[in-house]
């Protein structure tokens, strides 16, 4: 008979259990929605418009997580869900509320910018609504003006 000491004993329960925790799913992503795989550009006046905070806010009952992204310089973007702990890309599916904002505030890299789109654009009086499909990737382009759309 082989005599395992107790604090071996502890160790090796420890693995065997983190093995089957592992191996069962547990950590895994099962709660995610049925993510919408979201891109596209926004352009103001037919220019790109670079460094522009884009937020998709889900509408109605079902709520759900925001999704982010910042344009590049051509203007385009990549909604991300989640960054942490790894990066998944996408939005609840269902109608969202769509803000665009070029005011960046003093933590973000480069210090303050002022905000260079209109109102319409911001905050809950948005004039920018979508719905996203559930588990599709989708080009959703922002082509914004002077006249918020009208």
């Amino acid at each position: 008979m082989i005599v395992v000491p107790f604090r071996c004993r502890s160790f090796l329960v420890c693995c065997l259990l983190a093995s089957v925790a592992a191996g069962s799913g547990c950590g895994g992503r099962s709660d995610l929605p049925d993510l919408g795989r979201v891109s596209g550009v926004v352009t103001f006046n037919g220019k790109p418009v670079p460094s522009a905070k884009v937020v998709f806010r889900p509408m109605g009952d079902g709520g759900g997580r925001m999704a982010k992204a910042v344009t590049n310089e051509a203007g385009q973007y990549r909604l991300i869900y989640l960054e942490y702990p790894s990066m998944i890309y996408g939005a609840t599916p269902g109608p969202q509320m769509v803000v665009i904002t070029t005011l960046f505030h003093g933590d973000d890299p480069g210090g303050p910018k002022p905000e260079t789109l209109p109102a319409c654009y911001q905050g809950p009086e948005t004039v920018l609504k979508v719905d996203v499909a559930p588990g599709k990737k989708q080009q959703i382009d922002w082509k914004l003006d002077d006249k918020c759309g009208q």
